[in-house]
């Protein structure tokens, strides 16, 4: 199945929802037939884009790297983010859904947007924010796994 099908029906499960998990958009994909890998891909740079495309409205600035972690923690697939077909077609529904509360539960959902609100509480100017690559886990990660990982991003050579 390709990312812009996948991107297209994951956008649709989320503008029928004013509330949902991850795993619920999971299980949904799942039941319309697409692969768990394929949802996950999708959801992950569904919610990517579309936080990015509210905070760098901002004025924050980010990596253009992503990077994917297995459960323990080890990166087994990175790459440009702007040549990711999942990320792309995301970013082409941005204007269509951003009215929809789903659009807003799920970039309140993102890390991104959560490490974003930290700083600002923290007194932070969005402007002054450069985020680092966009990390994603294949699938539920160890507390080992998520520390491993955060040291990866804080000090990846």
């Amino acid at each position: 199945m390709d990312p812009e099908t996948a991107v297209a029906n994951l956008a649709e499960i989320l503008a029928a929802r004013d509330k949902f998990t991850e795993l619920e958009i999971y299980e949904a994909m799942e039941e319309q037939g697409f692969p768990e890998p394929v949802a996950i891909h999708a959801y992950k740079f569904t919610q990517t884009a579309w936080a990015r495309a509210v905070l760098y409205s901002m004025g924050v600035r980010f990596d253009n790297e992503y990077i994917w972690f297995d459960a323990d923690g080890e990166a087994v697939r990175a790459g440009l983010i702007e040549e990711e077909p999942y990320y792309l077609a995301a970013v082409g529904l941005v204007e269509k859904y951003a009215h929809k509360p789903a659009f807003s539960l799920l970039v309140q959902m993102s890390a991104e947007a959560n490490t974003v609100d930290a700083a600002l509480q923290d007194g932070s100017e969005a402007e002054n924010l450069v985020l680092g690559p966009a990390a994603f886990f294949m699938e539920a990660a160890t507390e080992e796994g998520i520390a491993k990982a955060r040291k990866y991003l804080t000090d990846p050579r």
